[in-house]
């Protein structure tokens, strides 16, 4: 059989601040998060978020504890 695990995580700034206010500087840290997840074997499916916060949604297998992708 054929296990998978949803993770969906909410990072936000400090404060709330609005340090993401710059859509170039938000993608960037998007792809950072994406390309990371990926050396981990963690499928990145969708990163979303705004200007105070960032919430990738993963996949990944029960060979990787849910602790190591937060």
């Amino acid at each position: 059989s054929y296990v998978s695990i949803l993770i969906h995580c909410v990072w936000s700034t400090k404060d709330r601040a609005p340090l993401l206010k710059n859509p170039h500087y938000r993608y960037e840290l998007f792809a950072h998060i994406r390309k990371y997840s990926k050396s981990k074997g963690i499928l990145t499916d969708y990163i979303g978020g705004f200007t105070n916060h960032v919430h990738p949604v993963s996949y990944t297998h029960l060979t990787l504890p849910t602790k190591r992708i937060v």
